[in-house]
């Protein structure tokens, strides 16, 4: 019985690779690739949310560092007998790790969200190009073996790259 299973399973690859060859061989240039990476870190939406995201750590990182300094000028005059109001020195540092709990998470939420809203825009826009190029079939190349080997003829990243970024900056003719 496992050996009838075996044969079939081997029956269905043979079929299916001959297929896909032969669609392969027929397609005369509609399948193309693109690195992913590439089209990724090269698109504008993405820089321009990279920006906002570091712009709002750095408001946050500084908010902190307040807070932590004046946290460690109370400790320094406890240090040095200084009059200090403890009950301050209790509070700020309940302040500090609250507000770092909390930035951790809004940035942990800002970076999901805006990852999320730049391979949705990315997607669509990927889609899109390959329907004007009349594409059959654009495959994302990423390095981790999905695809083993592809002609540079065929690799559409830096056209691919352009229109992503016209297409966002509302560039299309």
């Amino acid at each position: 019985m496992k050996k009838i299973y075996i044969i079939i399973i081997f029956i269905i690859v043979v079929i299916s690779f001959t297929a896909l060859y032969f669609f392969v061989k027929n397609s005369k240039g509609e399948l193309n690739y693109f690195v992913i990476t590439k089209v990724y870190n090269n698109f504008d939406y993405k820089k321009e949310l990279s920006q906002e995201f570091e712009n709002q750590r750095t408001i946050n990182q500084n908010s902190l560092d307040s807070i932590k300094y004046l946290y460690e000028q109370q400790l320094i005059k406890l240090e040095n007998k200084e009059k200090v109001n403890l009950s301050e020195i209790s509070e700020l540092k309940k302040n500090y790790q609250t507000l770092s709990g909390k930035f951790e998470n809004d940035i942990n939420y800002l970076s999901k969200d805006y990852e999320s809203k730049i391979w949705n825009r990315l997607n669509n826009y990927i889609e899109d190009y390959g329907r004007k190029k009349q594409m059959k079939m654009l495959f994302g190349a990423s390095g981790n073996g999905v695809i083993f080997y592809a002609d540079s003829t065929i690799d559409v990243t830096e056209d691919l790259i352009i229109y992503v970024n016209k297409r966002f900056n509302d560039e299309l003719e």
